[in-house]
């Protein structure tokens, strides 16, 4: 379609599904049009471009669409849950403004929802809060150089120490927001021999000691690259659920 063709505004799904919307979804709906098709920043860099992205968002008070009520996040029928309907006309009308204002918005969702499904309640109200503020970037390290879809032959491994500790060795690829997150949803083997079964879910902060942020450049245009894990040192803490629950969490999140 040529700009002169163009409509003004997306057409969002609430246009022509009304009926699995709600009526605060309309208003919603032009709340994120407006937004999107206003929406400018003054940096050519995809690193410092996504994080006017975020800190903009959050100002306009979308970043709370990614988080449950009651840690913050919008008020929906259920305080425990987000609301998918709300997440996809926020995707609808960000992706067709800007691609990566939408990927800003999404990887706060994946960055966040993790946490949200399977943190501890520390876990949760330390890192949350700074989803909805801006303050926290996200990032979901999952695929690697050898283990794209099949998780099941990862290689990244976290071995415990006996002080708890975890050590992750490894490496992660085609990471979105790779050098602009604040911490990384990690997912490395704590046991090998069980597949998919024996992979778990980490916590890691971007100062961890022993991690090292490849970035490179592809078409779209968001920050992405490669994450090497060299020794890298995490507390037990930092692990999210249970040993063994990684894949699960990946899945779900995803889903």
């Amino acid at each position: 379609m040529s700009e002169t063709l163009k409509p003004l505004k997306p057409y969002l799904s609430s246009n022509d599904l009304s009926f699995l919307f709600a009526d605060f979804h309309d208003q919603l709906s032009e709340n994120l049009s407006n937004f999107a098709k206003g929406w400018t920043t003054a940096h050519e860099d995809d690193w410092l471009a996504t994080k006017d992205a975020i800190h903009d968002l959050a100002k306009a008070g979308f970043t709370k669409l990614c988080i449950p009520e009651q840690y913050g996040g919008e008020a929906v029928e259920n305080p425990k849950q987000i609301d998918i309907r709300s997440i996809t006309l926020a995707r609808e009308a960000l992706g067709w403004s800007n691609g990566l204002l939408d990927c800003a918005f999404a990887m706060q969702g994946l960055g966040s929802y993790p946490i949200t499904l399977a943190g501890t309640e520390e876990q949760k109200k330390h890192y949350l809060p700074g989803f909805i503020k801006g303050d926290r970037i996200g990032a979901f390290a999952l695929t690697e150089p050898n283990a794209g879809s099949d998780v099941g032959n990862m290689e990244c491994k976290a071995k415990k120490q006996e002080n708890g500790d975890y050590i992750i060795s490894g490496t992660k690829t085609f990471i979105s927001n790779a050098g602009v997150a604040t911490q990384y949803i990690v997912f490395a083997s704590t046991d090998p021999k069980q597949k998919s079964k024996g992979i778990s879910a980490f916590i890691v902060d971007a100062n961890d000691t022993g991690l090292k942020i490849e970035p490179f450049e592809v078409m779209a245009p968001h920050p992405i690259g490669t994450i090497h894990f060299k020794r890298c040192r995490v507390p037990a803490s930092a692990l999210l659920g249970q040993e063994g629950q990684g894949f699960k969490i990946a899945m779900q999140t995803l889903d």
